[in-house]
């Protein structure tokens, strides 16, 4: 009997003994488990806020350079008072400031479709051209005089000032829709949208390739519109009394 309660007496503290150490295990393994868990959802929070910390750098950079943009077109538009030349001399200053914006844009708002077009080019000129860019070409065009279309370029020389500040006035509404000041906490992935899908949205028309020439186009029927809108109002005003 005594040698038999040994036996048990042995038997229960190895059981005791298993347990302890299988609890400590488990301690242990769960211990682990939520250090992982609390460990990737640090890092996971810590990726989100530089992620967020990039878009924010990335629009803050891109209202920079919109903005300087746009300063060259106001000024440009401002230039083009009275003058009809094919190619006036006096706005052409601003050919290469246009020409370095917008090969400065591309950093921000890079080509579509570089696997299927222009793959014999420079990485950063495959594919096609984004469609905010297209404004800035446009009128880098008009102010060098190469719109070859005959009826349109001697409408454009005639209107240069108009063309310009409706140009204008479609790059910055590429570029709001962009920056999109109601919802600042868009992924830049989702900011940066196809360009033919995005030209289609923002000016209602589907046909303009990715032509500079159909941007002119459109620009120009615009002008045209508003001149019409505008001597049909002066035709409504009532005669100035005397």
């Amino acid at each position: 009997m005594n040698n038999l309660t040994v036996v048990l007496t042995f038997i229960g503290v190895m059981v005791a003994i298993f347990a302890l150490v299988y609890q400590m295990y488990q301690a242990e393994s769960t211990r682990r488990q939520e250090a992982f868990a609390k460990e990737t959802a640090r890092r996971q929070e810590e990726a989100a806020r530089r992620q967020e910390v990039g878009v924010a750098e990335w629009m803050r950079a891109l209202r920079d350079w919109a903005s300087e943009a746009i300063d060259v077109l106001s000024e440009a538009v401002y230039a083009s008072d009275g003058m009809q030349e094919l190619v006036p001399r006096d706005t052409r200053r601003y050919i290469p400031q246009l020409s370095s914006l917008i090969d400065r844009g591309r950093f921000f708002l890079p080509n579509q479709f570089t696997e299927n077009h222009g793959t014999d080019k420079p990485p950063a000129f495959r594919g096609f051209r984004h469609a905010a860019l297209d404004p800035l070409v446009a009128a880098a065009d008009v102010l060098e005089g190469k719109i070859k279309d005959e009826e349109l370029h001697d409408y454009v020389a005639h209107h240069r000032r108009d063309v310009l500040r409706w140009l204008q006035m479609e790059f910055v509404s590429h570029i709001q829709q962009i920056l999109d000041p109601e919802g600042h906490n868009q992924k830049i992935a989702e900011v940066i949208k196809d360009s033919q899908a995005q030209a289609a949205k923002l000016l209602g028309k589907k046909d303009f390739g990715f032509h500079t020439i159909g941007l002119v186009r459109h620009v120009v029927e615009r002008v045209k519109e508003e001149s019409t809108r505008q001597r049909e109002r002066q035709g409504e005003a009532p005669p100035e009394s005397t």
